[in-house]
């Protein structure tokens, strides 16, 4: 579970430069069907291969978009959480969560589309001010929940590691 601090302008070519780096499949959220369309065609104009998916797409168009997805043809799918339950695509190399969801369900669903059937798998939330309470929730469950098995960095600092809390270092109490 990897968090990046930064504005909500720095998103978009943040988005479109990490995902020349990878080859491997990404499914990335957002919060609303607006977002997921407006996502998709400015990295589509950027000439990456990735479709969207919402709710307000027809059943047969999200079965089209999603079969391009497993079978490679389209690298990155951009979502709502539409594609958060449900969704069985093996192999998906990377979540990464656009906007922060509005629950800590939704977020347990979302990064579970990774690291499926015994696999790691890494999810990236792009964090903004105004998503500082979710991220502490999310770190705080990850805390208490995984049975020391989660790692959580924040802003490239590794603060949960997989046997448990790291401590701060340098960091006194007086």
């Amino acid at each position: 579970h990897r968090f990046e601090s930064m504005r909500p302008q720095e998103k978009e070519p943040w988005l479109e430069q990490n995902l020349r780096d990878r080859d491997d499949t990404v499914l990335i959220f957002v919060k609303t069907k607006k977002k997921a369309e407006e996502l998709g065609r400015q990295l589509q104009r950027a000439r990456l291969p990735v479709d969207s998916i919402h709710g307000d797409k027809s059943a047969e168009s999200r079965h089209v978009v999603l079969k391009a997805f497993e079978r490679g043809k389209i690298r990155f799918m951009v979502a709502t959480d539409v594609a958060a339950r449900g969704l069985d695509v093996s192999k998906i190399g990377l979540v990464v969560n656009f906007d922060m969801p509005h629950a800590m369900d939704d977020y347990i669903h979302r990064v579970g589309r990774t690291g499926r059937a015994g696999t790691e798998g890494e999810a990236i939330s792009l964090v903004s001010r105004m998503d500082g309470r979710m991220q502490q929730q999310i770190l705080n469950h990850l805390e208490k929940s995984s049975e020391g098995h989660a790692r959580a960095i924040v802003d490239g600092r590794e603060i949960l590691t997989p046997k448990g809390p790291k401590k701060s270092r340098g960091s006194r109490r007086d």
